[in-house]
């Protein structure tokens, strides 16, 4: 382990505070800890000192980008645009972790793309992804009214049914991919636990499956 040179990715804002979380709860020196995303005034906010903005066509007054609007497919063409600069900043590691909250558009639809470009290179992949709690995902219809009938239709796919299409794009790029279910973690919440709380929960896990997957190595 103290030989291996390991680079983690931060990517989106789901990633990046799960990395912020590790990157202060860091038990190890070899290992360097990147954040990624295209919400500039967010990643602003990061505790991560290595940050990169993944800038698109999307500005707010400040000229600050506005991120992915949850769409993966925008978090996609990020991903390719700034390609060659993500392959710079993760340099020649002997293994890459890519940590991810999956179900919006910048994590989502970014990390299958900067896993393929590690795959080509040959670089030891691993990837750790959370699926959203229950709560972030609810129905979301479209209703047509006219004089003779009602119709509902899908709007668009909600955070699972995007989280799990960006697991099976992501899974054949990588050597190992850990999924971590937010709801699942429910069962270990304390009563009375608040929103923040909760996300906390969800960034010790992956923490654990983090640590637990370089023990393995």
């Amino acid at each position: 382990m103290k030989d291996l040179k390991i680079k983690v990715l931060g990517i989106g804002n789901g990633g990046q505070n799960m990395v912020d979380y590790l990157y202060l709860n860091n038990k190890c020196k070899n290992i360097d800890f990147v954040v990624i995303n295209s919400d500039e005034k967010g990643l602003k906010q990061a505790k991560t000192r290595n940050k990169y903005v993944l800038s698109g066509e999307y500005y707010s007054d400040d000229n600050e980008s506005l991120g992915c609007g949850g769409d993966p497919k925008v978090g996609k063409e990020y991903a390719l645009k700034h390609i060659n600069i993500i392959r710079e900043i993760a340099g020649k590691p002997d293994v890459i972790f890519l940590i991810a909250g999956f179900g919006g558009g910048c994590g989502t639809g970014a990390t299958p793309v900067i896993a393929e470009m590690f795959k080509e290179q040959g670089i030891k992949t691993i990837a750790i992804v959370t699926k959203p709690f229950a709560f972030e995902s609810p129905s979301r219809l479209e209703i047509a009214t006219s004089e003779t009938q009602i119709s509902i239709s899908p709007k668009f796919p909600d955070r699972m049914e995007r989280a799990t299409e960006g697991i099976k794009k992501l899974q054949s790029y990588v050597e190992k991919y850990i999924v971590v279910d937010n709801q699942s973690l429910l069962d270990i919440f304390q009563p009375g636990t608040t929103l923040a709380e909760s996300w906390n929960y969800v960034n010790r896990k992956v923490a654990e499956e983090f640590y637990r997957a370089i023990n393995n190595l």
